[in-house]
């Protein structure tokens, strides 16, 4: 409101008396019409007046509020300023502008001027701490304004830069923290700015793998394995992207032969990295190797074991344990001295896996027994001649020469031989040696005393002409001296000399 008059008052008796005076100071304009708390009102007037000039600002009660008046020293004029500064924690409400014009005659006038001032709001509420994994797919921030607040939002920008009322995305394509910034405006009048602290935490790289798995078909396998980082947490999958994870290792099936992949990634602070893949392959069981039964006569020499393995198969030798025992590289070489059928097992291992075992019998044939009894085996002058017998289980003989009946009449010495074949193929053979003597043939029928002629075939005392063949126990008397040209024995027959008695020969064998 302006004073525009100066009323001069007159009163006498009757008479009244007014003059109209021009108005000495009036406000033209406050700008803004509307201020916020903290900020400063510029006041324009026009002044017809030179003196001295003060603002003041009072509530809607005419009540000083304490603004620090401002001085100025004007010498009259239009469209002056003066500036009016409102403390941050004015009040929000009307308040009223009042200039006074002090003249130097001490005369004041004074214009007035209304204006609104607004509180400065607080800082918008935020979450002030957010976190997001690298490269993950970030939310718009949020901020709640005061009732009838709008939202500024200035990117990073802790002071300064350009607002924009658009909801900030954050970044997070960078490992890192990063502080964002919004403030509020409230009856045109912006607050504080809030921060919010965007944390990026670094994504985790994938588990450390030992590469694939082989395993075998119906083995047990063991629960997959990898190496996490420090911290952190394993996830498996069945799936190399989505599917739902599981902190329980799988356990590889081997009932099929086949592969399978399985993936795993790891979580550490919050953020799942990349999925590692593990292949598993589970290879079949070969086949038992391919072998055949052997045969070998008893007493024959004999050769390692063979079997056929598949390509790239290694053989596994275990004697004659057909299940456990220790597996050798080595073929055995069966023994063949006892007669029966002996089973030796031999598998195979391709890409680390045993098959079952194969059985190899083998079987060792017994050979027939073979004797000749060819009587005193010596040709002399009487006997020219010697029938050889041959005694087998075999029924096929087969004589040195060339005869096949089990008995031959020979009238040559030296020696001759049978061969017995049973019908297992196995054969024996048997020997003699028919001896050529000057001298006639005589030998024991019974057991007793070189001296006693009952002992001998002649019913004589051999003699040195004699070729003596012992078939019994003959005795020696003591100090006897016996005499004969040829001795030799037979089966059970053994010479029994008592002390002080030999036999003189002239050839002994």
């Amino acid at each position: 409101m302006t004073l525009p008059v100066r009323l001069f008052v007159l009163l006498t008796g009757l008479l009244i008396y007014c003059q109209l005076v021009e108005a000495q100071i009036t406000i033209t304009s406050v700008t803004p019409t509307s201020a916020c708390a903290g900020s400063t009102v510029t006041v324009t007037y026009n002044s017809l007046q030179l003196g001295t000039l003060y603002a003041y600002l009072y509530n809607a009660n005419s009540t000083d509020i304490g603004v620090p008046k401002q001085l100025q020293t004007i010498s009259g004029g239009n469209n002056l300023t003066i500036s009016i500064p409102i403390a941050s924690t004015q009040a929000s409400g009307n308040y009223t502008i009042r200039l006074t014009l002090y003249t130097p005659s001490s005369t004041s006038y004074i214009s007035t001027s209304l204006v609104t001032v607004n509180s400065v709001p607080i800082a918008p509420t935020v979450n002030s701490a957010v976190s997001y994994c690298q490269w993950a797919t970030s939310s718009p921030l949020s901020a709640t304004a005061s009732a009838g607040g709008t939202l500024n939002w200035y990117g990073t920008n802790a002071t300064g830069g350009a607002t924009s009322s658009s909801l900030m995305i954050p970044s997070t394509s960078i490992v890192g923290l990063t502080n964002y910034y919004v403030s509020q405006t409230v009856n045109g009048c912006e607050g504080p700015r809030a921060s919010i602290s965007v944390t990026v935490k670094p994504i985790p790289v994938a588990p450390l793998t030992i590469g694939g798995i082989s395993l075998c078909q119906g083995s047990i396998a063991p629960a997959l394995s990898v190496i996490a980082s420090s911290g952190g947490t394993l996830n498996w999958y069945n799936t190399p992207i989505g599917g739902t994870a599981s902190s329980v290792a799988p356990i590889p099936p081997t009932s099929q032969a086949g592969s399978i992949n399985y993936y795993v990634s790891q979580t550490l602070n919050g953020c799942e990295g990349p999925r590692a893949s593990i292949s598993v392959i589970v290879n079949a069981l070969p086949i038992a190797p391919s072998v055949s039964s052997v045969t070998y006569c008893q007493g024959s020499p004999a050769s390692p074991l063979t079997a056929t393995k598949n390509a790239g198969g290694i053989l596994n030798w275990y004697g004659a344990s057909a299940s456990g025992g220790t597996a050798s590289a080595t073929a055995p070489v069966p023994p063949t001295l006892t007669p029966g059928t002996f089973s030796y097992y031999v598998s195979q291992t391709i890409n680390g896996c045993e098959g079952p075992r194969a059985t190899i019998n083998v079987t060792v044939n017994p050979r027939p027994t073979v004797s000749i009894d060819a009587g005193e085996a010596i040709l002399t002058p009487s006997q020219t001649s010697l029938t050889l017998t041959a005694t087998s289980s075999a029924s096929t003989l087969s004589w040195s020469t060339g005869e096949t009946s089990p008995t031959i009449t020979i009238n040559t010495a030296g020696v001759y031989a049978v061969t017995a074949t049973a019908v297992n193929g196995c054969s024996s053979i048997a020997t003699i040696t028919i001896s050529q003597s000057n001298l006639d043939v005589i030998y024991s029928v019974k057991p007793g005393g070189w001296d006693d002629p009952a002992v001998w075939s002649t019913s004589q005392i051999p003699t040195s002409a004699d070729a003596v063949r012992l078939r019994h126990a003959i005795s020696l008397p003591a100090d006897y001296q016996a005499q004969a040209g040829l001795l030799s024995y037979d089966a059970g027959g053994q010479l029994q000399p008592d002390m002080g008695s030999c036999v003189r020969l002239g050839i002994y064998q």
